[in-house]
């Protein structure tokens, strides 16, 4: 169960079983349980440790994962950029005039985030076709081609403001309340999809350039806005991460506790040896592993985002979730060490 959700979580893992002796394997006799959730693999695995010790329990404090910078915090004031009357009459006779009425209509006023980033490249695009048509070094050339440059220096701007404050795009950077009980390819694969099309939109700097259509961006961020995995998924990497080196008591002095530092091979050890094979090796590692290969397809679309991001805060917040997937193996990897140190010390052989 999982307490307090302002600085820190309190994890109490509660299950009551026992150990029948003198067998090798361990036998679960009691299906008495309280695990929290998304972390009962983890949370099993460091019972069953902790029992077969004979350890007082351990309890687990999480830190809260970090949050993406607060929006309202990050949004800028960017100079609204309106042509006379006479000169919006003019655009009418050109793929602009349609596009400027979408803005000023009632649904494009409450367009934001990504959309409205979208909208303002579509424009662009649309004011430099007006212009082609416009006859050469006119009074009317000149002041259009001012609004089209006004509106490329925005651009950084803008593109800032939809990164830091699109709601689909902060829901699936933001963590969940809870973690991910395992990987799931199947449930990742369409928000990496989704994500490909938005960075298009970020990526986008010329005419010429690949723009997804409208409805393919719409989609895209309906998927970010409604799926609960990436949520689900920085959640996991902080909380399995953090569970696991918290575990690291429970292997320091292993060797000793279990009696392997003198003659023979104590019956406390063997038991010892069936949890590692049974619940880390066979269970908790190919978790763990699961989620880091995740963090191979997730890091370079994190690292293009923030290529597009000039805000400080977003940026190191943005390099925070890229480093997870690392900082998860680093753990893994120093949790599978102090195994290794405790098979030496038993004179167990690793598969055996």
């Amino acid at each position: 169960m999982i307490f307090g959700f302002l600085n820190t979580q309190i994890v109490r893992a509660k299950r009551c079983f026992g150990y029948v002796f003198p067998v090798a394997a361990v036998l679960l006799v009691s299906s008495c349980s309280d695990y929290p959730d998304g972390l009962e693999t983890v949370a099993e695995y460091q019972q069953r440790l902790t029992y077969a010790q004979d350890l007082p329990p351990l309890e687990v404090e999480l830190a809260y994962p970090k949050r993406m910078p607060v929006a309202r915090e990050l949004n800028s004031d960017i100079e609204r950029l309106s042509l006379s009357l006479i000169d919006a009459w003019r655009l009418d006779e050109c793929p602009a005039g349609a596009l400027i009425a979408e803005r000023n209509s009632a649904l494009g006023r409450l367009t934001d985030g990504v959309l409205r980033y979208y909208n303002d490249l579509k424009m662009l695009e649309a004011l430099r076709l007006c212009a082609a048509d416009v006859t050469e070094n006119s009074t009317w050339q000149v002041r259009l081609t001012a609004a089209i440059n006004a509106k490329q220096e925005q651009l950084p701007q803008l593109r800032q403001q939809a990164i830091a404050t699109d709601d689909a795009l902060r829901h699936s950077l933001s963590p969940a309340a809870t973690p991910l009980a395992s990987a799931d390819d199947a449930r990742l694969a369409p928000t990496l999809a989704a994500f490909e099309v938005v960075l298009t939109v970020f990526e986008y700097r010329k005419t010429g350039d690949q723009l997804p259509s409208f409805e393919q961006l719409e989609s895209a961020l309906e998927n970010l806005q409604n799926s609960s995995y990436l949520p689900g998924y920085w959640r996991s990497l902080h909380d399995k991460q953090h569970y696991l080196a918290a575990l690291a008591p429970l292997l320091t002095g292993v060797s000793e506790r279990a009696g392997c530092l003198s003659k023979g091979t104590p019956e406390r050890a063997k038991i010892l040896r069936n949890i590692f094979t049974k619940f880390f090796a066979s269970e908790l590692q190919p978790q763990l592993a699961g989620f880091v290969s995740q963090g191979y397809q997730l890091t370079p679309l994190l690292e293009r985002l923030q290529a597009q991001s000039t805000h400080p805060e977003v940026t190191q917040y943005l390099n925070y979730l890229a480093e997870l997937p690392m900082q998860l193996t680093t753990t893994t990897r120093a949790h599978a060490q102090q195994w290794q140190e405790f098979f030496r010390d038993c004179d167990f052989v690793p598969g055996a």
